[in-house]
């Protein structure tokens, strides 16, 4: 299964809603190979998941602004990936 291999990056993590973050969730859509995503203002505060697994701000993903973007080189976002950001 193609979606194996982001098991494999992050953490896993519970993101239903008995999960432990506090906050706010959007889920976003996302095009195969799209890399930058307008966000909702927060407070500092961003966990991004997909797939539902935790992914790591500063290695997979950045933050300036409201503007989150994908850096990492291990995988292309696909159209079938469930996004979730946390803030």
């Amino acid at each position: 299964m193609a979606n194996n291999r982001k098991y494999e990056l992050g953490r896993s993590y519970q993101t239903t809603d008995n999960s432990s973050s506090s906050g706010n969730q959007v889920n976003i859509n996302v095009s195969n190979g799209q890399t930058t995503f307008m966000i909702p203002e927060n407070n500092g505060f961003v966990a991004m998941f997909i797939n539902g697994v935790l992914q790591r701000q500063g290695i997979d993903y950045t933050i300036i602004g409201s503007v989150l973007e994908w850096i990492s080189t291990d995988f292309s976002l696909e159209s079938t990936d469930v996004i979730t950001i946390h803030y």
